[in-house]
């Protein structure tokens, strides 16, 4: 069985989706979720002033603002050397909460804090297939 996700290259606070996955690199709050963070009532400031969220490899954490994005899953890359490693790894951690949660579809917006020098292809631009199976999830 699939379900389609879309990688989002830019303003993901006006991209409406059931699920929007956002891989952050570990360190404070990026600079770059300000305009999603005022499009969800402050909820990643919030996160980060609690301390619920740091971006450390695989750490993560929900959040449910009002509006079109009814969940935002924070994804945690970690200050990794193989960026990406770490996004792809991100992904799919998003992807297995998505299969988790029941939905069909999922979005990813990857930070520029996160993709660090990478091309957009190198972490691919272009709307992906994501495979779920009893064995688990893989990226294509």
């Amino acid at each position: 069985m699939t379900f389609d996700t879309q990688v989002i290259p830019a303003a993901p606070e006006a991209h409406v989706t059931p699920l929007l996955v956002i891989a952050v690199a570990q360190g404070a709050k990026p600079a770059s979720l300000e305009p999603l963070d005022q499009a969800s009532q402050g909820a990643i400031t919030r996160c980060y002033a609690a301390g619920d969220f740091a971006g450390k490899k695989d750490e993560t954490a929900m959040l449910y603002p009002e509006g079109s994005r009814p969940r935002l899953l924070l994804v945690g890359t970690g200050s990794a050397e193989d960026r990406r490693t770490a996004i792809r790894r991100a992904a799919a951690v998003g992807a297995k909460r998505a299969r988790t949660l029941g939905l069909a579809s999922a979005a990813l917006f990857i930070t520029p804090e996160a993709q660090g020098s990478l091309s957009a292809r190198d972490v691919g631009s272009s709307p992906q297939r994501v495979s779920r199976s009893a064995a688990g999830t893989s990226l294509s």
